[in-house]
């Protein structure tokens, strides 16, 4: 019997904790596996770049990333640096990299092929927006911040206030605190401040946004009504245009399409009603100018919230919107502001829509035009795209360093839009203080005062029919003191107040009459009276005057070329003093101006006149063709027709005789040399996101600054330069510690072209005294 031998074999069985062990730190790849999974990797991580380069390169570029080396400073400026500021100021600054990193996404390949046709799939088929815009009804949008300000808490609670002032950048977030600061320093001037915050697009539409159910309701910040009465118990007036626009939905909308901004009519509206605030809160003295004009001009243009979803070029789902907007002309020529006027409007891009080239919704047509227009008289402007909390006013801080913009001005409108009440920086920004007044010894002996006479140089035009929308206006000279304008019938009854004024001095003034009657219907034909009284600066009453009008007739009855009047009839061009010549039209044409000496010789040409039957005025600044004061004496101011017809006035000249400047030896120097500098960047504004508004300007400190080629003073410097055009930032060139080279245009010549844009300034107010340039590099 063999002997067997049992042999046990025990199965080891593993736990489901061990397998799961072993399959995760012990994977197996076969070698095809294992090959791809590497190439897979790589590509993921190195393929965007590879592919960038090889684009660029195929694009005759050197790749963009190699740029990074341009943020480290120079051999030169290492060498300089000697102290610890010197080299700490050769650290590249945050602005200078976020500048960088926003250019490297926008030219990404990734981001120009997928960006646009993402959103256009995305609003096309969902409806859906981005970080920037909502959807509403087919072809309207809205601004995601216009839409925040309804649905954030009170901008005024204390626990928002605090939240905002404790953010990444520090800012002032009480708008109560900064307006009531900058009333203050108005009050100061007695200047009389009008605060003017402009609804946001779904306040007044919110059924285009989120659906007939909407219809009629009020919307609003929990906080303005306390925002309003906090700014009314400290005297502050406080013009809301909600109820306005509103109230006029049943005319049609009030905002446009695919823009943030209002429509032409609705801004006409709000600024005739501000116009009559202005007339009813502050007397502003009558002025001798011309009425403006109204040309309607079409335009058609696609709105911001539109570029703001950077949608593919060419793309159907939102369309141009055509509007007519209504451009104002004085003269014939487009209305533009005027720093000597005695209304300032400080504002944003409401005032500055229809009338900023840039915003492509037409010039000379918006706010502010409107605004002087229903006003009869000049105004001052400072707008800024994005400034209504603080932009507009250091804008006035900063040029009352060289010019005293508050000077002569009575009233203040500040516009801003409602979303900066809860978005916006309030920061406090002081305004230079104001000049002491001269003391002026009172007389040992009263003096009798010697009174001018009220005299009417003219009625123009002296026959005008109502019916027609013809109007009639008596020009006089006034006394210092009060004068009212009053129309009576044949009979000497009293028909209409025109209104009254108060001279500060004697001078030139006009009273303007519509042919209406009280109830504002047009009078019956026949002849009136202007009849003009008033009391002198002693209080006593002075000799009226009286001229006479026509109703009914035509406005030039002798059918020739005729000259009427120059207002005001003696200037002194020394002095800023203008006058204009009053002419009646027999037909519609184009007639050639001129001034004539007194030996009848031409000694300027001005611009031709166009005009329509009726009246029209011809300014002259009483200067000669090369742009010199005239010499004191008389002179005629000429209209003339192709047929050798002419009409004159009579204008005279006082002041000092012109002197000639002396004459110079060798070569003639340019008109206009430019002037080219390279210089060191030492400091720049923070770079512009894209998004709110497509175009942006920033403010750069210039150091170290050498001439090559014009003149140029010492010190440091602000120029302004694109920072972004068309969405696309375009300011890494401007880097802290980098020398540039840059061809210098000076502010003042093309603040009317660029000044308006979204602009982004310099840290602190030491700049504001630093002379100021439009910068573009060489």
């Amino acid at each position: 019997m063999s002997d067997q031998v049992e042999v046990k074999t025990k199965r080891h069985h593993i736990t489901r904790e061990e397998e799961a062990d072993r399959d995760l730190n012990g994977t197996t790849f076969s070698p095809g596996a294992k090959a791809a999974v590497v190439i897979g990797f790589l590509g993921i991580v190195f393929g965007v770049d590879i592919a960038q380069h090889v684009v660029e390169l195929r694009q005759g570029r050197t790749p963009k990333i190699y740029q990074a080396v341009n943020l480290l400073p120079t051999k030169q400026q290492i060498a300089t640096a000697k102290t610890p500021k010197d080299y700490w100021s050769l650290i590249p600054s945050t602005e200078s990299i976020e500048s960088f990193e926003t250019e490297l996404k926008q030219s990404s390949i990734l981001t120009q092929a997928l960006l646009s046709p993402t959103q256009g799939v995305l609003t096309g088929v969902f409806g859906v927006g981005n970080e920037k815009a909502y959807c509403g009804q087919p072809g309207w949008l809205f601004y995601r911040p216009d839409v925040e300000y309804l649905t954030a808490d009170g901008f005024l609670k204390p626990s928002f206030l605090k939240a905002r002032s404790h953010g990444a950048k520090e800012i002032q977030p009480d708008p109560v605190k900064g307006i009531l600061d900058f009333n203050k320093q108005l009050a100061a001037r007695n200047i009389k401040l009008i605060v003017v915050p402009m609804p946001t697009k779904p306040m007044i539409h919110p059924e285009i946004l989120v659906g007939p159910k909407a219809e009629g309701a009020t919307l609003q910040n929990p906080s303005f009504g306390a925002f309003k009465s906090a700014l009314a118990q400290a005297g502050v007036e406080v013009y809301d245009p909600t109820p306005e626009l509103l109230a006029r939905k049943a005319q049609g909308k009030q905002y446009l399409e695919t823009d943030t901004h209002w429509t032409p009519e609705a801004m006409d509206d709000v600024s005739a009603k501000v116009a009559d605030l202005i007339q009813a809160r502050v007397s502003l003295p009558p002025l001798g100018m011309p009425a403006a004009t109204l040309k309607p001009i079409q335009i058609s243009a696609l709105g911001d919230i539109a570029e703001m979803l950077k949608l593919p070029k060419g793309q159907q789902i939102y369309r141009p919107q055509t509007v007519t907007t209504q451009q104002v002309l004085l003269n014939d020529v487009p209305w533009a502001p005027s720093h000597g006027a005695d209304v300032l409007l400080l504002g944003d891009s409401f005032v500055n829509i229809f009338s900023l080239e840039g915003m492509n919704w037409g010039t000379a047509s918006g706010f502010a035009e409107h605004l002087g227009y229903h006003l009869g008289r000049p105004i001052d402007k400072i707008a800024v795209n994005a400034g209504g909390s603080f932009a507009s006013r250091q804008d006035l801080a900063r040029q009352m360093y060289r010019e005293d913009r508050l000077a002569g001005k009575k009233v203040v409108i500040y516009e801003f839009s409602m979303r900066d009440l809860s978005q916006g920086d309030w920061k406090i920004i002081p305004l230079p203080k104001p000049p002491k007044p001269d003391h002026v010894a009172p007389p040992p002996t009263v003096v009798p005062v010697k009174q001018t006479p009220i005299k009417i140089l003219g009625v123009v035009p002296p026959a005008f029919d109502p019916t027609k929308g013809e109007t009639a206006e008596v020009r006089l000279t006034v006394p210092k003191g009060d004068w009212r304008a009053v129309v009576v019938d044949a009979a000497g009854n009293p028909v209409v107040k025109l209104g009254e004024g108060k001279a500060e001095k004697d001078g030139d003034a006009q009273a303007t009459w519509d042919g209406k009657g009280p109830d504002n219907k047009p009078v019956k034909p026949g002849e009136y009276r202007f009849n003009i009284s008033g009391h002198g600066e002693d209080g006593k009453p002075v000799e009226p005057a009286t001229a006479s009008v026509t109703v009914g007739g035509t406005a030039n009855p002798s059918g020739q070329l005729e000259g009427i009047a120059a207002v005001p009839a003696t200037i002194d061009p020394a002095k800023g003093e203008k006058t204009q010549g009053a002419f009646r039209l027999p037909a519609p044409g184009k007639f050639k101006a001129d001034v004539l000496g007194a030996n009848r010789k031409v000694v300027r040409s001005l611009p031709a006149v166009q005009g329509a039957p009726g009246t029209v005025n011809v300014p002259w600044d009483g200067k000669d063709a090369g742009g010199k004061v005239v010499a004191p004496g008389v002179y005629t101011l000429r209209l003339r027709d192709d047929k050798g017809e002419s009409g004159v006035v009579s204008v005279t000249v006082t002041g000092a005789k012109a002197v000639s400047p002396p004459k110079t030896s060798g070569t003639k120097p340019a008109v206009s040399e430019e002037i080219v500098v390279q210089a060191r960047i030492a400091a720049r504004a923070p770079s512009p996101k894209p998004g709110a508004y497509k175009d942006c300007v920033i403010a750069l400190q210039l150091a170290d600054i050498k001439a090559v080629s014009g003149k140029i003073g010492n010190g440091n410097m602000v120029v302004y330069v694109w920072g972004m055009q068309n969405n696309t930032v375009v300011d890494a060139a401007y880097g802290v510690g980098q020398t540039v080279t840059l061809k210098l245009t000076p502010w003042s010549k093309v603040e009317g072209k660029y000044g308006g844009f979204n602009r982004l300034e310099l840290e602190g107010d030491a700049w504001f005294s630093w002379p100021v340039f439009w910068g573009e590099k060489k």
